[in-house]
This record gives structure tokens, sequence and C-alpha cells, in this order.
């Protein structure tokens, strides 16, 4: 193996619909983010191993740590790197914008490509390292990251690419909120001990909101290709139907604070169409409809 000069850029992420059921069998939709992103540039030297910003330096030890475990599995030795990593992002950290995903997927790329291993293996490396971050991962979030366009996403088949040539135009507004992905799973896991019927009542309500975006964006995607106005509209709508859903059922988990849920009316009341928490929830960012 050889640690080379390496540089790779990724994108963040935001998820649609589908967050937290993703978990218990159903199906989201996941968009690469159209502004923020996260570059990797490694230099090589004689000196220690060194990271920019220095306040990474012990997620980059922790996440390398894993890597050199994963390797061995697969009968890779591997040694610390020696020589400069320089990370630079734009995507705010603890907003549901991937900031741990672009992370995880950048190291991954780069370890697998020092160590001459087959790209095919970066989503399983990078949803091990973004363990480390929420503790599970469901492998969402690192899958588009990795293949940088728009997906559906299930635990049993992974990722599938929509195929979507036409995408509705999104705002998306920072709450000014940070939370921690791993509390947000623990409050939602929590209702579930609480009340299991309750539980499974709104688990199925966003598979219901998965449908109606899934639905939408595919006749949005076949109505301009038609250059149908009517048509468009409509399809606006079912988006607009299941991002309702879902913030309704955000909003049942606890996952909407008394903040958040100002701004979000207050969006509407602007013209943003039906606005909702995308990512883990308890704030960060706002997307909605233009």
């Amino acid at each position: 193996m050889s640690w080379l000069t390496y540089a790779t850029t990724v994108p963040g992420k935001w998820c649609l619909a589908g967050e937290h059921a993703v978990l218990r069998g159903g199906a989201a939709v996941l968009m690469p983010h159209p502004e923020f992103r996260l570059k990797l540039e490694f230099c090589p030297g004689e000196g220690n191993f060194l990271v920019e910003p220095d306040l990474a330096t012990p997620a980059m030890h922790d996440l390398l740590r894993v890597a050199k475990g994963w390797l061995a599995n697969r009968g890779a030795p591997m040694e610390m790197p020696r020589g400069t990593l320089k990370i630079t992002s734009s995507i705010p950290f603890g907003a549901g914008l991937g900031s741990s995903a672009a992370l995880s997927v950048a190291t991954a790329r780069w370890v697998l490509s020092a160590h001459s291993l087959d790209r095919a293996l970066e989503r399983d490396l990078a949803r091990e390292l973004e363990n480390q971050f929420h503790g599970r991962s469901s492998g969402m979030d690192v899958a588009v990251v990795s293949i940088g366009e728009p997906i559906r996403f299930t635990m049993a088949e992974g990722a599938v690419g929509l195929g979507i040539s036409h995408l509705p135009a999104f705002v998306f507004v920072d709450s000014g909120l940070r939370a921690s992905t791993r509390e947000c799973i623990a409050k939602v896991e929590a209702l579930r001990k609480r009340d299991a019927d309750r539980a499974d009542r709104l688990d199925g309500e966003m598979r219901r909101a998965t449908e109606e975006v899934l639905a939408g964006l595919r006749a949005y995607d076949e109505a301009v290709g038609r250059k149908s106005a009517g048509a468009r509209a409509a399809a606006m709508e079912e988006i607009a139907k299941g991002m309702r859903r879902a913030n309704g059922v955000y909003a049942e988990w606890g996952l909407v604070p008394e903040e958040a849920r100002r701004l979000l009316e207050r969006l509407e009341s602007e013209g943003v169409r039906a606005p909702r928490i995308t990512g883990a929830g308890d704030g960060g960012f706002i997307v909605g409809l233009k």
C-alpha cells in the first residue's frame, strides 16, 4: 500500500421523506445537496500525521482506527499515513445535511485508493465509519453521498437510483438549531417503547409520505418532459402532500421544537410550500417547495 497525494470532493445530502422509519423496513428518498460540499486532500510527508483543522484530529484518528480493523478483516494490513490531511467543508455540522456521511465517504474513498481496493467497497466501509458518529448507521446517507444522485433507499435493497432528469425547485432554510442524530434516534425509540401501536402507525404514515413524494417526483419528471403545465402542478401538489405528511410525523415524534414550528409556519405564510425539517429532526435545515 502507499499513501500517495490524494484529493476528493463529495456532496452533502438531504432527505425528502422516510427518515427514522427506514430503520424498520421503510423507504427513504434522498438527494445530494446542490450547494454543500466536503473536500479531503492528503499530501504525504516524512513526519507525523497532521490534520487540518486541528479540531478534526480526534475524529480522523477514530475513523482510521476503524478502517484499519475493517481492512484487517479482509487480510489487508494498514499503516497510519504520514503527512498532512486537509479537510474543507461547507456542510454545517448537526444540521441534517450529512456532514458525518460526507466525511465517512471521503475517508473511505481515500483509504480504498491507498490500498488499491475496489471502489465498490466504498459504501460498506463508509457505513462502518459512520457508525462512529450515530451508533447505528442505516447506510442511506453514505449511499446518496457516494452515488451522488437521487436515490430510493431501503435497508433490504440498499440504494436504487431514481433515474429522474428533472426535479422541482426546492428552498433550504437554516433553522439555526442543531441536534444530535443519535439523540433523535433515541427519542423515536423511546416513543416505541412507551406506545408501540402509535409508533407503528407513525412508521406507516412515514412510509406513505415516501410513496407520495416518489409518485410526485416521477410524475413531475414526466410532466416536464411532456411540457404539461397542468400535470406538473398536480405532481407538485403530490410531492407537497407527502412532505406535509412527513412533517406531521416529525411533530408526533417530538422532533419539531417550538422555535422550528414557528419558523415552519412563517415560511408557509411567505409562500414556501410544505416546509419540513430534513434530517434527524430537532432543528437543522428546513426544506420546502418554491
